[in-house]
């Protein structure tokens, strides 16, 4: 793997992107959530998107003027304890709208369980660096488990999918020497196992 194809991967599959990942998943799961009017699906990916992705974006430059990040990959594991605070408060936010426009209950548990787990890793950051990537990966892993035990959704081999893709990104963390192997298994486990637990219990 060069390390220009480590690097799109990490881009492609930064962790910014993962509550929108998931919400493809759950409109093209195959169950009624597939079925959600047009201008619905829009609403709550417009929700989203603003939310976990261009607000946080654009206050990137801030912080960094700010001194309060070093750079874009967030190298000291202190560095990245205020976006990702700031992040939880914005899919907070997300979560409020979502239960105002009174959506689905699954789509909503989704992004509440994103935001606690956000916050989570907020405060283990602040001590250890565990992998982000992972923690999305993880995530998306253990909504598509869930979808397929409680909507019965047939999806077997997306989740195959998500695996080898877990797999791939992990893969190019390491290799672009951003994480030890210990950052990069807690990371896809806890997310896997936090996304599970909120999705079903």
């Amino acid at each position: 793997m060069s390390r220009i194809i480590a690097q799109a991967i990490s881009v492609l599959f930064h962790p910014l992107f993962a509550p929108l990942y998931g919400l493809l998943l759950i409109f093209h799961s195959g169950t009624y959530l597939s079925y959600l009017p047009y201008e619905v699906k829009k609403v709550i990916f417009l929700i989203v998107l603003l939310n976990t992705v261009v607000i946080p974006l654009s206050l990137f430059p801030i912080l960094y003027y700010r001194k309060f990040i070093h750079g874009i990959s967030d190298e000291r594991p202190k560095d990245r304890t205020i976006p990702l605070v700031i992040a939880a408060v914005l899919y907070g936010i997300a979560c409020y709208l979502l239960a105002r426009l009174q959506v689905s209950g699954l789509i909503k548990m989704f992004i509440q369980a994103a935001a606690v787990m956000v916050m989570l890793t907020a405060v283990v950051s602040w001590f250890w660096k565990i992998s982000l990537h992972m923690i999305g990966m993880g995530g998306l892993t253990g909504l598509m488990i869930a979808m397929m035990i409680k909507l019965s959704a047939v999806q077997t081999g997306v989740l195959v999918l998500l695996i080898v893709l877990a797999g791939v990104v992990g893969t190019a963390r390491l290799y672009l020497n951003e994480h030890r192997p210990s950052q990069i298994y807690a990371g896809y486990l806890s997310g896997l196992g936090f996304m599970l637990a909120g999705l079903l219990l």
